[in-house]
């Protein structure tokens, strides 16, 4: 009997311990994807432009809780236009999105890409 609760007791210390680790956010995002396709003649450092400048964004503004990017890998060939860039931030509420949308980084990013792409989709999306 002492061995089962010694076990018992050893299990219940493993426990507490698991529930000391750092929690995940239990609050969901609300994620903005960027999909970019660039026109042909831009140049590798005009790109390269680019991609700092979306980048350096969560450092200037503070709504942005969570950014990745990367260029498409195509895995899957499909009949739909052939974005190359992915650019996906993460954010807490509908209205850091819209602080976002409107704040004077994001905007002079928005000026510095709008003549250079062939095609842009955005999709916005609660985690689930």
């Amino acid at each position: 009997m002492k061995k089962v609760l010694l076990v018992l007791f050893a299990a219940l210390l493993g426990l507490a311990a698991c529930s000391k680790a750092p929690e995940r956010q239990s609050q969901k995002l609300l994620k903005h994807v960027v999909l970019f396709d660039f026109k042909d003649d831009l140049s590798d450092e005009q790109v390269k432009e680019i991609e700092t400048a979306f980048a350096n964004m969560p450092a200037q503004i503070e709504e942005i809780k969570t950014f990745e990017w990367g260029t498409d890998v195509q895995t899957e060939k499909t009949t739909t236009h052939p974005f190359t860039h992915c650019f996906v931030f993460g954010f807490e509420s509908e209205e850091d999105l819209k602080a976002y949308v409107v704040h004077p980084a994001h905007k002079k990013v928005g000026e510095m890409v709008k003549d250079k792409l062939k095609a842009a989709s955005f999709v916005d999306y609660w985690e689930k």
